[in-house]
Parts: C-alpha cells; sequence; structure tokens
C-alpha cells in the first residue's frame, strides 16, 4: 500500500509521536503528511520498504548522526489508523569506529536482545489490554458536527435517547483518558529505553567499564575504550616528554612517564602479522582478531588509567606508539594523536650524545642513524596520515620551543581542552602533588625540569662527519618531506618568542642551580645519572674552551 492511501486518521500513532518528542526531544521523528501522499522527515535518511507480513510497512530512518529508527506499522483498514507493531523507539548508539573490523566486534548481548524482547512484549501487552479496556464509545453522527476523528457508529447511549451533547462529553472525556493511557505506555517505554541505553552501549564497547578513584578528593572516573584519550608519539629526542609536561600542567590532564610497556605489546602484534604462517596457527586455536583485539584493548587501557593518578582525560607517552597509530585509532575510536616532529640531524645527534639504546641504531654510526630515522619517520608519518588529520596532528617540535603560546592554543584546540596559562609554565609544577611526575631513569627527565628554552636547537651543527652531511639527501628523504632543508648546515628555524629568550639567558645565568636541580631528579647510580655528569663535564670543557679564546683574542688585541 502507497504512503499516500495511509490516511490521515492515525491520530493514536501522531499522538506517540508528539508524547514521545516530549520526552525524547533530542531526537526526530518520522511525520506523516495526507497531502503530500509522501512520508516527510527532518533528515533525509528515510528507507521504506515491505514486510513479509501482510498490511505491513517498515520503516529504517537514520534520523540523527548518532540515532537510528526502525519500526514496523500495521494499516488496519477498518480505522485507518497505524498500529506500532515494534515502537519507533529511537536508542542513541555509541560512539563508533569507522573501522569494519571494530564495528563487527560490537555486537549485542544476550542480555540486550532479551531487554529489547521484554520491551516489546509489555507494549505489545498494555495494547492489547488498552484495546480491550478502552473500546471506542460511538455515536452517531449528526448534521453540523465537526469532522470526527474515529468512526461513529449506534450505540446504547443513542439508542436510550441520550442527548448528543452527552455523546460528545463522553467522547471528550474517551479522547482524554485515550491520551492519559497512551501517554503512561510511553513514560513506561521511555524508562525501559533508558535503561537499555547503557546496556547498549556496555556491549558496544570491546572493553567493559572501569572506575578509578581519586584518593585525595575521592571522586570517581569512569572510563572504557571510548574516552578521549590522547597519544603522544614520535621519535625518542623530538619533543615528546615536554609535549607531555605540558599537557601534564593543564588541571584536566594526566600523562606520566613512559609505560614502555604499550609499544612493546604493540610490536609483538606487529610480529605476529608479518608472518603468515604465525597467523594461520593462531587463527586455528582460535585467537583470532575477535580474541586479541578486546584484550589489546584492555590491558593498553588499564595500563594507561592506573600507572598514575586519575584525571579527567588520560594520555600516553611511549613514543613508538606512533608506529601503531592506525591500529590504536581502531582500538580506541576517540583518541587523538599528537605526532612530534624534530629535524632528524638533531633528534640523532641527541640519540648518539645521550646514549639512547634503540633497537637497529648503532650509537657509532651518524650513517645509519640517520636511515633508521628516516624508516621510521615514514612509517610514523604514514600511520599518521591514515588516522586522518581530524585525529592526529604533525607536532614540529622547533616551532613548538621557539611560539609555545600559538602551538599549545592550537594543540588545546584540537584536543578541545580549555585554555590554561600552565602549560606556558610547566616547570613549576614539576614534582608537585597533583603537578608533574618525572621518571628518575629517563634520559630527558634533567632537562624537561627547566622551562622551555631554545638550548637544545643548534646542538648538531658542526658535528655531523661531513660526508654524512653531503648526503643527507639521499640518507633520510624525510627531511625534506617534513619540511627541512637537507642541505644546509645551520639551526635556523625562526625567531624566538620573548618569553623563550628570557627563558634560555635565565637558565645560562643559572647554568649551576639547573645542573643541581637535574641531578636531583635522575638516579645518580642509574645510565641517565652518569650519562648527566658525563654531558656536564663536557659543557663546562667547552665553555672553558670559549673563554680562554676569548681572554688569548683580547689579549693580543692589547
Amino acid at each position: 500500500m502507497e504512503a499516500g492511501s495511509w490516511g490521515e486518521n492515525s491520530y493514536e500513532f501522531l499522538v506517540f509521536l508528539f508524547i514521545f518528542e516530549r520526552i525524547r526531544p533530542e531526537h526526530s521523528f518520522v511525520i506523516i503528511r495526507r497531502a503530500s501522499g509522501v512520508l516527510s522527515h527532518s533528515q533525509p535518511q528515510l528507507r521504506v520498504f515491505s514486510s513479509p507480513k501482510p498490511n505491513t510497512v517498515c520503516l529504517d530512518a537514520e534520523l540523527t548522526r548518532n540515532t537510528l529508527a526502525k519500526f514496523c506499522v500495521l494499516i488496519q483498514s477498518r480505522r485507518r489508523t497505524l498500529l506500532p507493531i515494534h515502537p519507533p523507539i529511537t536508542i542513541p548508539v555509541c560512539p563508533s569506529s569507522s573501522s569494519s573490523s571494530v564495528a563487527q566486534l560490537r555486537k549485542e548481548s544476550h542480555l540486550v536482545q532479551e531487554t529489547k524482547r521484554s520491551c516489546l512484549n509489555v507494549w505489545l501487552g498494555f495494547r492489547l489490554v488498552s484495546e480491550i479496556l478502552l473500546t471506542v464509545p460511538t455515536c452517531s453522527p449528526t448534521r453540523g458536527d465537526p469532522v470526527s476523528i474515529f468512526p461513529c457508529k449506534s450505540s446504547f447511549l443513542h439508542k436510550t435517547g441520550v442527548r448528543p451533547e452527552m455523546t460528545a462529553a463522553v467522547m471528550r472525556g474517551w479522547i482524554a483518558k485515550r491520551v492519559l493511557i497512551v501517554l503512561f505506555l510511553f513514560l513506561l517505554i521511555a524508562l525501559l529505553s533508558s535503561i537499555m541505553v547503557p546496556l547498549q552501549c556496555a556491549t558496544d564497547s570491546l572493553v567493559r567499564r572501569g572506575f578509578i578513584e581519586d584518593k585525595l578528593t575521592k571522586k570517581t572516573y569512569a572510563y572504557d575504550q571510548n574516552i578521549p584519550l590522547i597519544f603522544v608519539g614520535g621519535m625518542p629526542r623530538s619533543g615528546t616528554t615536554l609535549m607531555r609536561a605540558m599537557l601534564d600542567a593543564h588541571s584536566m590532564v594526566r600523562c606520566g612517564e613512559e609505560t614502555r610497556v604499550i609499544p612493546r605489546l604493540l610490536a609483538l602484534r606487529q610480529m605476529w602479522l608479518k608472518s603468515d604462517k604465525e597467523v594461520r596457527r593462531l587463527n586455528s586455536a582460535g585467537v583470532t582478531n575477535d580474541v586479541i583485539d578486546p584484550a589489546f584493548a584492555a590491558f593498553i587501557l588499564e595500563v594507561i588509567v592506573r600507572h598514575g593518578e586519575p584525571a579527567d582525560r588520560f594520555c600516553n607517552k611511549d613514543p613508538f606508539t606512533m608506529k601503531s597509530a592506525g591500529y590504536l585509532s581502531e582500538l580506541f575510536p576517540n583518541a587523538k594523536f599528537l605526532f612530534m616532529v624534530r629535524d632528524g640531524r638533531a633528534t640523532v645527534h641527541s640519540i648518539i650524545t645521550r646514549k639512547i639504546t634503540i633497537t637497529g641504531f648503532r650509537l657509532d654510526s651518524y650513517r645509519e642513524c640517520m636511515e633508521k630515522w628516516n624508516s621510521a619517520m615514514e612509517l610514523m608519518f604514514s600511520q599518521c596520515r591514515q588516522v586522518g588529520p581530524d585525529r592526529c596532528m604533525l607536532v614540529y617540535y622547533e616551532q613548538l620551543v621557539l611560539h609555545p603560546k600559538v602551538w599549545m592554543e592550537r594543540i588545546a584546540g584540537f584536543l578541545q581542552l580549555p585554555w590554561e596559562e600552565a602549560m606556558l609554565h610547566h616547570e613549576a609544577l614539576v614534582g608537585k602533588p597533583g603537578g608533574i611526575a618525572l621518571s628518575n631513569v629517563e634520559r630527558s627527565s634533567d632537562q624537561v625540569i627547566k622551562p622551555i628554552n631554545i638550548d637544545a636547537l643548534g646542538k648538531w651543527v658542526g658535528v655531523i662527519p661531513q660526508d654524512v652531511v653531503d648526503s643527507m639527501a639521499t640518507l633520510a628523504p624525510m627531511l625534506q618531506r617534513l619540511g627541512y632543508d637537507p642541505y644546509s648546515n645551520s639551526a635556523n628555524y625562526g625567531t624566538p618568542d620573548g618569553m623563550v629568550i628570557n627563558n634560555t639567558n635565565s637558565i645560562h645565568a643559572q647554568s649551576d642551580l639547573w645542573l643541581e636541580k637535574g641531578k636531583s631528579v635522575v638516579a645518580p647510580d642509574s645510565e641517565a645519572g652518569k650519562m648527566l655528569v658525563e654531558l656536564a663535564a663536557k659543557d663546562a670543557a667547552v665553555v672553558e674552551k670559549d673563554e680562554r679564546g676569548v681572554a688569548a683574542a683580547v689579549g693580543g688585541d692589547t
């Protein structure tokens, strides 16, 4: 039957839409228009299809971005009304990834299916009771009466000589009672819907919802895979620690130290995927992606949430997680990524001088380290592009330290965080309760305690062997792709802001003080502590050499 022949006497169905729209105003509803002969709706995504049952039409309407309404209606030719066979309740859809693999995992549990079935049975039961108890009191139509919604027949009232106005009063009372009953029924359905929604959301998540309590404030934080996580990644020595410290200065964010275990877990998965034989073995044992992905998501989420203090926004800074950004974006559909980018020559110089052990990096060869840097950056860059600009942002270390306010405002906007001036002064919160926690074994802890400065920008200049400098364009083509000049042998990245210049000058004026502070945040017997003492001795020797050169030049002039 065509939509145009459904009739305009769809009173009960329209009452349902009217009442339920008042209950759930954020949802849209389908409206039947007799005049146009078509179904009209507030959104264009509406599909009408026939049902195998006679006199039944089903509707499938995507009403809003995250709302889907599906219902069938039975056409009753006698009363020309629409009787909902399945109540058209719109249930919000939980945030989901665009990935089909994740979508396949989000299947309704038996509990949710039973809940929906119970809701339908309750509706049909009440509908049947209302049909039995509230039979339409009929009347004989009189000349001049307004068009009645319901058909009129001979009634016992009319036969006994009751006046037409009394019949009309009965009709008005019946309509009022009818509306109240319908209101009660759909209030009940709305209540059932509110119960079903969290159940649906819980089963749509790969990870069960967890809770963590702040021991100081006693505030409880809920978390699951749909929370807006923040991942800070990139090559080590590219400003990842500075970035996470500046985020940690925000009152709503907690990043914390590197977990070290998350990138290793992700690398293990990559190793499995590279071996077809291993994949076949896992699949034959029933260890498919349907099993692995929820387990990985639960493990990663628990590590991120519980390795530090609770917060409104959880953040992870494990540099090499960026190699698996695409996979992480599927596990955590609302996560965002900050990809830290730094001049590869400065990164490699810092890796070698700070003795950062990375698999495949020979710390005695600038050439091999530049090649390894190029391969790693190529992979991370492709992962960031795969995730997309809406969820992965490139942050250039040089520009971050030259213009911290401009870039932190952009980053706060990208992460949907309110602006806080404290992000520009992270050093004031290091080691404070509720502030920034630092690891005493990380190689960059002694640097991040300082205010934002430009000391590290040009340390690579004049240190890299000339043969490596001459072949830099072919060794590391990612330099040019990322916007750096591979043929340049200078560190001219721009003019720093006044605040940064003041910070740098202050650090130089109190170098001994900052050296002692650096020693206080690293373990003396750790590799980081030994490295710090060695670097301090080298810096002192360089300063002494420069002072001697200046003194000799002055003496020669006199």
